[in-house]
């Protein structure tokens, strides 16, 4: 996962779902500083929070960190019903 293509997929998310940085970051269970970090190229993620950040933005985690949608979306299912619980 490239930290400048996953930026570029996360500012594009945020914005068509509305977000600002403050919203997602609550939304998703971070920091704000973590959403602006990964914005700017500057984080890595941890698994647990691409998932949460894609949960909030309403878009598959595999989409988020790769490009690629999922080829087994009943996995996203339910990781999605674990972290909504």
């Amino acid at each position: 996962m490239s930290r400048d293509e996953l930026a570029a997929r996360l500012i594009e998310a945020r914005r068509e779902a509305g977000l600002s940085h403050r919203d997602l970051a609550k939304k998703a269970g971070v920091s704000p500083g973590t959403i602006s970090g990964l914005e700017n190229a500057h984080h890595d993620v941890t698994t647990e929070k691409l998932a949460r950040i894609a949960l909030a933005l309403s878009v598959e985690p595999c989409w988020l960190a790769y490009g690629e949608r999922d080829k087994a979306p009943d996995w996203w299912d339910t990781v999605r019903r674990g972290l909504v619980q």
